[in-house]
């Protein structure tokens, strides 16, 4: 078993099948290939057919460049894993990705740390400093979010891209397989499509920007009038989420009623029911309305609407509708699966409640201890924001933990041992002018035998 899973390891072994380097070339590759097939092809040579179909075996992958990659760096070991569920961890391009993705997320979660810890000694006058200093984390966070969504935006504005052309041309390869149309059809259908999808990167990067900018100024806001410099009431503070959050409900309508026609069309009648109706409704507008309804009271509350008497347990009660909405769908869940008669479909329904609840309560046992920290603290509690916020400080451990320290050593581990095989492999390489016996013997070639 060991001896196979060395062997599927090994990034050389292709190679000396062919009788090549790992430095060859597609062409040597490809000369290889037709020389040692035509000499061990089973109609030539009828006792070669393993040979033959181990140099089939060795040029299907190196002929593929993607499978070559994965092969040069991980052996056949990782080119059997490429269509399964662990493909990613066997994708050199993949693997870049997952290592920038949790390089930058493991930065960013430094930097909220920061951010908190800044925050927390100055609420508690432990420091002197001024908001824009305790907010320069996250100006670092919005100086690289921006950075990115702008380069997007820049993209888009110069021309097509390589995801716009494969996108238009995939859809044109669906309509051929439809109908037949002439050259000149396809080339003007795929013009339009690619302006259209051009047209439709642009006004998109441009509302993300405008979104984050958005974000941006709400924090410039809160700064500004924290430090003293002006004196805004909250609801000018808050009008850049407000913004935000009209922003966000765009797309709820459009799939509200794209949801309401697809089920009006598939209903009897084209008719649905009041019931279905308000489901569709609040399935697609209760989180908005939850973020919204908040706002304002924490709005009405900070402006002294609502009088300072009234315990701010009352402002975060959308807050807590929320862990509410999520219990009673899942205690709903939970019998209507118990009514299943099917044995099998009950209880896989049943345990994806239970995961569905478990991991309800490890977020939502942190988020709501800091709500009520922090109630605590604002209804006039000596506690220190320091204790208010070690939930928070917990959980961005526990996630730079996994993306700082988990995922890119389990990748250099993995990378570090299939770098040991390579080095430890058999560097021998067969020559194409010899032949390869079943007993694993070269015999060598005749001078008739190599024409």
């Amino acid at each position: 078993m060991d001896r196979n899973i060395a062997m599927d390891r090994n990034t050389t072994q292709l190679y000396e099948t062919l009788g090549l380097p790992k430095s060859a070339s597609q062409d040597d590759i490809k000369k290889a290939y037709k020389r040692l097939a035509l000499r061990y092809h089973p109609d030539k040579n009828p006792n070669a057919a393993d040979e033959f179909r181990a140099i089939k075996h060795a040029y299907d992958i190196l002929s593929d460049p993607k499978k070559r990659e994965v092969y040069d760096r991980h052996g056949e070991l990782g080119v059997n894993m490429m269509n399964t569920l662990a493909s990613p961890l066997f994708d050199p391009h993949i693997e870049s990705m997952l290592c920038t993705f949790f390089s930058t997320a493991s930065l960013l979660f430094v930097l909220v740390i920061i951010f908190f810890s800044f925050l927390s000694v100055r609420i508690e006058n432990i420091v002197q400093w001024s908001y824009s200093v305790v907010f320069i984390p996250l100006w670092i966070v919005d100086t690289i979010v921006l950075g990115v969504v702008f380069l997007q935006f820049l993209q888009s504005m110069s021309g097509n891209s390589e995801d716009e052309q494969d996108d238009a041309d995939e859809e044109d390869n669906e309509e051929d397989g439809e109908g037949a149309s002439s050259e000149e059809e396809r080339k003007t259908r795929r013009d339009l499509r690619r302006n259209n999808l051009k047209r439709w990167n642009r006004f998109r990067n441009a509302v993300t920007l405008l979104y984050f900018s958005l974000i941006v100024l709400f924090q410039v806001f809160i700064v500004l009038r924290l430090d003293g410099w002006v004196e805004l009431s909250a609801a000018i503070i808050f009008i850049p989420y407000f913004v935000v959050e009209t922003i966000n409900l765009f797309p709820n309508i459009f799939n509200y009623i794209l949801t309401l026609q697809r089920i009006s069309a598939s209903a009897d009648e084209g008719r649905l029911t009041f019931t279905t109706n308000l489901t569709l409704f609040f399935a697609n507008f209760w989180w908005f309305a939850i973020r919204l309804v908040q706002a304002v009271l924490l709005v009405l509350r900070l402006d002294g609407v609502i009088p300072t008497t009234c315990s701010w347990a009352i402002v975060f009660i959308p807050l807590y509708l929320i862990g509410l909405k999520y219990a009673i769908q899942l205690v709903l869940a939970y019998r209507a699966f118990s009514r299943i008669p099917e044995f099998e479909v009950a209880t896989q329904g049943k345990m994806s409640v239970m995961l569905g609840a478990v991991a309800l309560f490890l977020f939502g046992a942190p988020f709501y201890t800091v709500i009520g920290l922090l109630v605590t603290k604002l209804d006039g509690s000596s506690i220190s924001m320091s204790n208010v916020l070690i939930p928070v400080f917990l959980v961005l451990s526990i996630l730079l933990c996994c993306a700082g320290i988990c995922m890119p050593c389990m990748l250099c581990v993995s990378r570090a041992s299939f770098d040991d095989m390579d080095e430890g492999a058999a560097q021998s390489l067969v020559d194409p002018s010899k032949r390869i016996t079943q007993s694993g013997e070269p015999m060598s070639m005749s001078s008739q035998d190599m024409d």
